[in-house]
């Protein structure tokens, strides 16, 4: 992505504000670096065992 020194052409549809990057290497065109960005972290096992729960409040609703 970007070629091996992050310059390519490849790089050019990614780093666009409101995107970032995914390499350290290349600075992005954001004001705020990514791990700047409060965030959600993602916790899987959480939306594993809630998820079926949602789903079912939502079928129930009729």
């Amino acid at each position: 992505m970007g070629e091996k020194d992050g310059q390519g052409e490849g790089m050019a549809p990614f780093n666009e504000v409101g995107s970032w990057v995914p390499r350290s290497d290349v600075k992005t065109k954001n004001e705020v670096a990514f791990e700047d960005l409060n965030l959600w972290v993602f916790d899987g096992e959480k939306l594993y065992f809630e998820a079926p729960k949602v789903r079912d409040f939502w079928i129930k609703q009729k």
